[in-house]
C-alpha cells in the first residue's frame, strides 16, 4: 500500500492527534544537523536515499524533500506541531540559505 504523505515528514496522527514519529523525528533532526555543519542539500538527500527512512514510499530522497524539511517552521511547535526542533537550531538553518 503507498503511504500518502499529508502531514510533514517526522509526525504521524495517533488517534485523532498529531503526534511525533520518532524514527523520521530523528531524521528530521539530523538533517538540520547536517545542514548547519555544512552538507549540502544534495548530499543529505543522497544520504538519506541510502540510510534514512523513505520519504515517500517509491521514491528517492531528493534536494527539494530535504529543502522542505529545512524551511517548515512547523518543526519548531508552531500551528499546534508537537515541537521537533529547537528555533535556534531552525533560525541558525534558515541564515545559512541565505
Amino acid at each position: 500500500m503507498k503511504k500518502i504523505r499529508y502531514l510533514p515528514f517526522g509526525y504521524t496522527i495517533r488517534n485523532g492527534q498529531t503526534v511525533i514519529d520518532q524514527q523520521e523525528a530523528e531524521t528530521v533532526r539530523g538533517i538540520f544537523t547536517a545542514y548547519i555543519h555544512g552538507a549540502s542539500l544534495k548530499e543529505i538527500a543522497e544520504q538519506m536515499s541510502k540510510t534514512g527512512p523513505t520519504y515517500d514510499t517509491g521514491k528517492s530522497w531528493n534536494k527539494n524533500m530535504v529543502a522542505r524539511i529545512l524551511e517548515n517552521p512547523k518543526y519548531t511547535g508552531v500551528d499546534n506541531y508537537p515541537k521537533l526542533v529547537d528555533i535556534k537550531l531552525f533560525e541558525a538553518a534558515a541564515e545559512k540559505r541565505q
